[in-house]
């Protein structure tokens, strides 16, 4: 009885792994040669970074450059006044 039991898992494993190997990956992204061949960087929009980090950098240039700009208007209309924290006492 053990002898049978043995030799029926061992046929259904070895009927069992061939048809799961054979079936492969199914993958929803349809990565297939000709998508592959359209797009072969997919996740990045230039050479080095993808959609988020070139979001992030603009957003980082956009509000320097907004703070710059803020800074330099300060200046020109003479609303900018300096810090009387200094060191040497100020008269």
């Amino acid at each position: 009885m053990r002898r049978e039991v043995i030799r029926t898992v061992a046929g259904l494993v070895l009927v069992a792994c061939p048809l799961v190997t054979m079936t492969g990956c199914r993958n929803p992204n349809n990565t297939s040669v000709h998508y592959l061949r359209l797009d072969p960087n997919p996740g990045t929009t230039t050479l080095s970074a993808d959609e988020d980090e070139v979001q992030n950098q603009m957003n980082l240039t956009h509000d320097t450059n907004w703070s710059a700009f803020r800074d330099d208007l300060g200046r020109a209309l003479l609303t900018d006044r300096p810090s009387r924290l200094t060191r040497v006492p100020m008269k």
